[in-house]
């Protein structure tokens, strides 16, 4: 956390001068664009790299990690061909046509994140946290130097994306030269053509259920870019994605550290029989307590902090801060519980919920945005994002907690119980 803390400030004290460089509708078209790239992105290895820390044999575990590299470039593939049948509707539909000429980075933006999450599981497995945090702070570092360069040398407005896509390719470089250096001859000395396809089927369930679930709920967390866009232009977009992602990053800094190291923990526990309730528990609870703070600091402040931190372009994002801030709060106490669904093998239950969810976030706002307009339908969209968050908190808890019930042995007869 501490070498991800790094990156997150440096992008963090990076946004009060980008912007500047950068208006509201140039951050509309990288919001777009990071949307679209989110959607094929984290499905860019059909959730393989999940089940690199399931196998208790490291034969397995390689396998599946080469496994996933192989999909990835696959997936890249497909992602060229699709932008370049439907790169044209696509721009038209959202009427932004500079969308066009960058839709053509995703192949690329595919093949680097795809393999970047497939090495971080790796990294998981093995428990190299340290790695993770040092390739976050080398993509922020690529990322806002990249996107600062471009800016000030007046490259055309997709700068922000070619940052973007810079910071990947860097984080990625990070990862790889590590593993290289230390893991690559395990990796060669238990990799094996007919186990890999053996593997394929072993764990079908991840891309056959994990791959719609999180297809579902990358439409269902970009899907405001794409209203929002259409309903009322690219300066709303830009001003909904600048703030979505200013508040998302401190989130980020701590919950994919604490879902990587839960998830080891949890998966050992499980495992070996111990109480994931528990930790289920101690982790949320933390979670909880550490980010009440920052959530009443943005509901009493965030509009005026907004116009004058970022510049007065910037202050209706502050609104939009304040709702949106109540939801992440609950996306952010729900990181432990999201965890353990593999491992329960709830995939089924989740995939259902993920499509209810897209479908209320559509509903709520397209409704909400043509009655009240866009302020509105951030807030529906954000209040049914906090609804969701805690039944599926309170759900994981109960499944936690019955399992934690069953295995508690019986007392023998004489025994007090």
């Amino acid at each position: 956390m501490t070498g991800t803390a790094v990156g997150q400030i440096m992008t963090a004290a990076a946004a009060p001068l980008l912007s500047r460089i950068y208006s509201p509708d140039e951050f509309g078209l990288l919001g777009v664009f990071a949307a679209t790239a989110a959607i094929f992105g984290n499905i860019a290895a059909l959730k393989y790299e999940l089940a690199i820390v399931v196998p208790k044999s490291e034969r397995d575990a390689v396998n599946v990690f080469a496994l996933g590299v192989a999909v990835v470039v696959g997936m890249a593939l497909v992602t060229a061909g699709l932008v370049g049948i439907f790169g044209d509707p696509f721009s038209n539909l959202l009427r932004s046509p500079g969308l066009r000429p960058v839709l053509w980075y995703l192949p690329f933006h595919v093949l680097v994140f795809g393999i970047y999450q497939v090495l971080s599981y790796w990294n998981t497995r093995c428990g190299q946290f340290a790695r993770q945090a040092a390739s976050r702070m080398c993509r922020s570092a690529g990322t806002v130097a990249t996107q600062i360069a471009c800016g000030l040398a007046q490259v055309p407005s997709n700068g922000l994306v070619i940052g973007q896509l810079t910071g990947q390719a860097v984080a990625l470089a990070a990862l790889a030269i590590q593993f290289a250096r230390d893991d690559l001859s395990r990796v060669r000395n238990n990799l094996s053509p007919s186990k890999i396809l053996d593997t394929a089927r072993q764990y079908i369930a991840f891309p056959r259920y994990n791959t719609p679930q999180t297809l579902v709920n990358s439409i269902s967390q970009t899907i405001p870019a794409f209203l929002l866009g259409t309903l009322f232009g690219p300066t709303v977009v830009g001003l909904y994605w600048f703030t979505h992602r200013l508040l998302y990053m401190p989130i980020d800094l701590i919950t994919q550290s604490v879902r990587q190291v839960f998830f080891h923990r949890a998966s050992h526990l499980y495992n070996s029989g111990g109480d994931v309730w528990a930790l289920l528990w101690r982790a949320t609870a933390g979670l909880c307590l550490i980010g009440m703070l920052p959530t009443l600091i943005i509901l009493v402040g965030g509009s005026s902090l907004f116009g004058f931190i970022f510049g007065e372009d910037w202050a209706p994002g502050g609104a939009y801060a304040r709702w949106l801030m109540l939801w992440f709060f609950f996306a952010f106490i729900n990181a432990p519980s999201v965890m353990l669904i593999p491992l329960y093998n709830l995939q089924k239950l989740h995939a259902v919920y993920e499509l209810f969810l897209l479908c209320m976030r559509i509903g709520a706002i397209y409704i909400g945005g043509l009655i009240g307009g866009e302020l509105l339908a951030v807030a529906a969209f954000a209040l049914v994002g906090v609804v969701f968050n805690a039944l599926l908190i309170a759900t994981i808890f109960m499944i936690t907690y019955q399992g934690r019930v069953r295995a508690a042995p019986v007392p023998l007869a004489g025994q007090e119980s």
